[in-house]
Formats: structure tokens, sequence, C-alpha cells
């Protein structure tokens, strides 16, 4: 197979002398990362187990085991992907670097697209939307 990928302008990262790095004050403690969290995924976890449960039936608890499996290998996944290639992008960057440009242009705007419907549709601006 014919190896055609080639660098980006994005791969290199320029820094001139004139700028000093520094580092990021740290001004959010542990209760406020704590909140941050617990609102952003707790609260899906909580409408996902309700949608399954009315879904699944008696099935739930096997349905919820497939899911964790299921999760765990993408976490995997992703984990081994970031490894190899340590660069921002994700699953658009894994798709470029193992097909092409034109697949990781698809993937990335299928992972914003897929995002921002699933924001739309539960909660956005505070008012939960079904």
């Amino acid at each position: 197979m014919l190896n055609s990928w080639r660098p980006k302008p994005g791969d290199k990262i320029f820094r001139p002398r004139r700028i000093r790095r520094s580092r990021l004050r740290r001004v959010l403690g542990v209760p406020a990362l704590f909140s941050a969290g617990y609102g952003n995924v707790g609260s899906s976890i909580y409408y996902a187990l309700g949608i399954v449960a009315l879904v699944a039936l008696g099935a739930t608890p096997i349905a919820l085991g497939i899911a964790g499996i299921l999760f765990i290998f993408t976490a995997l996944t992703y984990a081994e992907g970031t490894a190899m290639f340590p660069e921002a992008g994700g699953s658009a960057s894994f798709a470029r670097h193992g097909f092409n440009d034109i697949a990781g242009f698809i993937a990335g705007w299928a992972l914003r697209n897929t995002s921002h419907w699933h924001g739309n549709n539960l909660e956005l601006d505070g008012r939960t939307r079904l």
C-alpha cells in the first residue's frame, strides 16, 4: 500500500523566540472540578439509565453490561491511538493517519455534528429539550 501521508502545516509547532512560555495558574480547586464533571457527566448518566430501563425492561443489566464492555474497548482504543499519535484531533487525527485526509475530514465532521445534535437534544442553555 502506498503511504500518502504528508506533514501538514499544523503538524509542526512554530514558537517565535520572543514569546515566553508561561504556565497557567491553577484557579479551580477540587470542589469546582468535581461539580463541573458531575454536572456534565452525572446528569447524562441518569438520563441514559432511564432511557435504557424504559426500552430494555427486564434485560437492563445485560444491556448495561454489554455497553460497559464496549465502552472499555473504546477507551482502550482511544488510549492506544493517543499514545501512537500524541497530537490534537482525536478521531479525526486517527482516521487521517489510518486512511487519508478525506476520511479524517469526514470523521471530524461526524464527531462534531454528533456532539452538536446531542447537545441540542439533551440540554442546551439550561432548558431540557426532548
